[in-house]
């Protein structure tokens, strides 16, 4: 993969590691920063998961200090900071309206009734929940029944899960809860024709993810129009701006979620999400609020939220002066 940064016109780069903690898990990551003249800078991340086969932080970092920008991660990376550099020298924030974001569960066990009604005081119209196992769905919802209300459900399976499992704890859900999954996040290792069959099974719609990284938009838009999937999540952090405007534009549904990573992270899925039309004639609801999935450091402190919603902003210069930096 070639660089779409003109790397030529970079002149600096630094970074600043950080890691975010919570319960179950641990995510390190970088702030990279990019100088693209002495006083024009970008911010982007750098937030690779080496459980998803991601290379790790280090190799990033090794790859940036010996001016290989060809990874994935890098090049988006990079092209994000660009991005970022335009917005910071316009004294403009990255993007213009608010953007809508569902609530992220994840490894903290079963939602109990308080965090169902938490959940829906706060204004959330839809729950993701990442499941690491198929038999968790039943544990993790077993409130849901008495306590979840309008709110819509997402799964996320990162593809752990087999098909046949998977339908019958969906089977075991009452129906009450089932009628309320939107749908499913890379339920199984992506198949066209075992996906087909799942959602014919299921009656459940399925999003592509991670497991449809290597297909093109050619391809995507395909399983699209023959109904294998029904939309598609989009990471910045690991797609281009202008494939999620393509699927989109074609009539897909198109989430736009983080990488679960720094904040700045989050300003740049927002960013995207802010730039795709509606979907089915209503605004998407987004997966940009990671941040509530770790403890509250002083990462978070500076991200602006109302409710459901992250806020249009650009990253604040007080911020980043409080990090160490590590040239490279």
């Amino acid at each position: 993969m070639m660089s779409t940064v003109m790397t030529d016109r970079i002149t600096r780069l630094e970074i600043s590691r950080f890691q975010l903690k919570s319960r179950s898990r641990r995510a390190d990551g970088a702030l990279l920063r990019v100088w693209f003249d002495e006083t024009v800078f970008g911010i982007s991340e750098l937030m690779p998961w080496t459980s998803l086969g991601d290379p790790s932080l280090e190799t990033l970092i090794g790859e940036l200090r010996a001016g290989r920008f060809e990874l994935r991660l890098i090049d988006r990376a990079l092209a994000m900071a660009r991005i970022e550099a335009d917005a910071r020298k316009k004294q403009e924030p990255l993007f213009a309206v608010p953007v809508e974001n569902h609530f992220l569960a994840m490894g903290q066990g079963p939602l109990a009734p308080g965090d169902w009604l938490d959940i829906r005081r706060r204004g959330f119209s839809a729950v993701k929940i990442k499941i690491s196992k198929a038999t968790e769905l039943s544990a993790m919802l077993a409130m849901a029944p008495s306590w979840i209300g309008n709110l819509r459900l997402r799964l996320d399976m990162n593809a752990k899960a087999g098909a046949d499992e998977l339908l019958v704890e969906l089977d075991r859900l009452p129906i009450l809860v089932r009628d309320r999954i939107e749908f499913i996040e890379d339920p199984i290792p992506f198949d066209s024709a075992a996906w087909r069959e799942f959602s014919r099974r299921s009656g459940i719609r399925l999003m592509l993810d991670r497991e449809g990284a290597e297909l093109s938009v050619d391809e995507k838009m395909e399983c699209f129009r023959s109904g294998v999937v029904g939309g598609f999540v989009h990471k910045p952090g690991w797609s281009t701006d202008d494939e999620a405007l393509a699927l989109a534009k074609g009539g897909a549904q198109v989430v736009v979620t983080s990488l679960l990573g720094h904040p700045v992270g989050q300003l740049h899925a927002a960013r995207v999400a802010s730039l795709l039309p509606p979907s089915l004639g209503a605004a998407t609801v987004h997966g940009c609020f990671s941040h509530i999935a770790y403890d509250q450091g002083v990462e978070f402190k500076y991200l602006q939220t109302a409710g459901p919603k992250i806020l249009p902003m650009l990253w604040p210069a007080e911020a980043l002066m409080k990090v160490k930096w590590e040239g490279l």
